[in-house]
């Protein structure tokens, strides 16, 4: 976690009257590092073996500290109910430490988990339930092995109340001309996303337009020489991590979206409440929220003729536009609303906290 993220989580988390505490991140030691890339080179033809290798190692000098660390804490604290949000992947040390403590787990799965037999089993055990934010996080989690019944399916939302962003000066910002197309696309910057599709179906339309990236990553460099040999540079724009989307969005024609998969794409919501439609990989955790041909355009993933025939219809079509952006709030609206999401969690914890009770 980045420092600004911990100060940002901190000030919500104290603001809504709870306590806070972030307990200290180690550093991976030389050996584990080197251990690692040893065991990558040496096992890479057997990846069950490789995986389960580099586990042990991050067991040893991480994971097993971390819920030793984690036990006492909550046996100080007595918490009702140890709640963990991402993948169980991410929350080994969670479970150890419920588990040593006979604590129920409430898990929040928000991305598509790949779980190996050990995980499966600790969730089995531990978990009273699994908050699953899509269709396909729930399927992706049953058939690798957790428990139907202990499922719960509570789709992702967003606060319809907040008032509708001001859209960014563009022109003023970036130098785009008044009346060009603009395109935004809002992902971490890694090869999973699809960012390199995204620049290469640009090249491929047949009028000019404007691509405005949000995000980072190790890929950045990769991606902003693409643009160059695609003779693009003036025309695709990095903006790195932003921590307000929606102005961008709002400033924007459409949001395309080409990842390979996803658990539910927030920013699929947030182009929606503004009434954008969406250009999007037809994969899971984005069908879940793209209705093709009502509130955007879904394509194969990968195939970047696909994506540039999207977009082609859409921008070429201003009512389109207009439909598809009005169907997109309407869906958001009755499906993703925060209210229901609140509702949702408040009543699981509740449920699992009386259970509980002595």
């Amino acid at each position: 976690m980045r420092a600004g993220d911990a100060l940002t989580i901190e000030a919500a988390v104290r603001a809504a009257g709870a306590n806070f505490l972030l307990l200290p991140q180690r550093k991976q030691p030389l050996w584990a590092k080197l251990a690692k890339e040893l065991l990558r080179g040496v096992l890479h033809f057997t990846p069950k073996l490789r995986a389960a290798a580099i586990q042990r190692i991050e067991s040893i000098w991480r994971i097993r500290p971390a819920a030793q660390a984690l036990t006492g804490l909550l046996k100080e604290c007595k918490p009702d109910i140890l709640y963990m949000n991402n993948s169980p992947v991410s929350n080994y040390e969670g479970y150890l430490a419920a588990r040593e403590i006979g604590m129920p787990v409430v898990q929040h799965c928000r991305t598509l988990p790949k779980l190996d037999g050990k995980i499966v089993r600790l969730v089995n055990e531990t978990a009273s339930r699994v908050l699953a934010v899509s269709d396909s996080v729930v399927d992706a989690l049953h058939q690798q092995g957790v428990i139907q019944d202990k499922i719960n399916l509570l789709y992702n939302g967003i606060d319809l109340s907040q008032p509708l962003p001001t859209p960014v000066d563009i022109s003023k910002k970036l130098g785009i001309p008044c009346g060009q197309t603009v395109i935004v696309c809002i992902a971490a910057l890694l090869p999973r996303k699809g960012v390199a599709d995204v620049i290469r179906g640009l090249s491929l339309l047949d009028f000019p337009a404007h691509l405005i990236i949000l995000g980072d990553g190790p890929q950045r460099g990769e991606l902003e020489a693409l643009s160059v040999t695609l003779g693009l540079s003036a025309r695709v724009h990095f903006l790195g991590f932003v921590p307000e989307p929606l102005p961008w969005i709002a400033a924007s024609d459409l949001l395309v979206l080409a990842s390979e998969s996803e658990g539910l794409g927030r920013v699929l919501l947030e182009a929606m409440f503004v009434q954008k439609p969406v250009v999007a990989s037809n994969v899971s955790g984005v069908r879940d929220v793209v209705v093709h041909k009502k509130t955007g355009l879904l394509f194969s993933y990968g195939q970047v003729d696909m994506l540039a025939e999207s977009l082609t219809v859409l921008l070429g079509n201003p009512r389109l536009l207009q439909e598809y952006g009005q169907a997109g709030k309407q869906r958001v609206r009755r499906k993703f609303n925060i209210e229901n999401y609140a509702n949702g969690v408040s009543a699981v914890l509740s449920e699992v906290a009386a259970a509980h009770k002595p």
